[in-house]
């Protein structure tokens, strides 16, 4: 990673209605972790069980051979989209964000008993776009950002670095977002720096 914290130059171009509308079909299952609680819900497209409402990590440091595919990413454009991004990944989750919620800011311990090979970063992506969906990041004394992500953008972070949150101020939009948790490298890198748009 360049930074602990930055907007890739890569959009993702597709067609998102049809994964909204199958995940739509199933139930979206509450994070009662202590910064999602009543802020968010979310489905698993890869977990640490296989199954799509798993959504946390039981054990530290995360690790790709511990994680499995779940029935969803049978979906062919939920796969050509999780196919799209080449790192290693542990945990891939879908967040959906009703109207009035906010993710609260925090920073989350993905790292704190990684060795060098096992560090881990994340990647949020924007399913849906409304300039009343907020994204909020905080590294160290900086200022706190404040970012409206259009659908297709995506940002890159280091979840034990930068503090994060999200809100949806809109009075009758849903939030989605696609949310990976990997190992840096080079196609990361590429991602990142390579200003073009990927019609998926």
């Amino acid at each position: 990673m360049l930074s602990n914290f930055v907007i890739a130059k890569t959009i993702i171009e597709g067609e998102w209605s049809s994964i909204i509308n199958k995940l739509n079909k199933c139930t979206f299952f509450e994070c009662n972790d202590y910064d999602l609680k009543n802020a968010i819900t979310g489905i698993a497209i890869k977990s640490e069980s296989g199954n799509i409402n798993d959504l946390l990590r039981s054990k530290q440091p995360e690790k790709p051979e511990d994680y499995s595919l779940t029935i969803l990413h049978e979906h062919p454009s939920i796969k050509k989209l999780i196919n799209f991004f080449e790192l290693e990944t542990t945990r891939i989750r879908i967040f959906k964000q009703k109207p009035f919620q906010k993710t609260p800011m925090h920073i989350d311990y993905n790292n704190t008993f990684a060795k060098e090979n096992d560090f881990l970063l994340r990647i949020w992506t924007a399913l849906t776009e409304d300039n009343k969906f907020i994204y909020l990041f905080k590294e160290g004394e900086a200022l706190t950002q404040s970012i409206c992500l259009k659908k297709g953008e995506s940002v890159i972070f280091n979840p034990d670095k930068v503090y994060h949150g999200a809100a949806n101020l809109s009075t009758d939009k849903i939030r989605y977002s696609l949310n990976i948790i990997g190992k840096p490298n080079k196609w990361v890198k590429e991602f990142i720096e390579s200003e073009k748009t990927v019609i998926l």
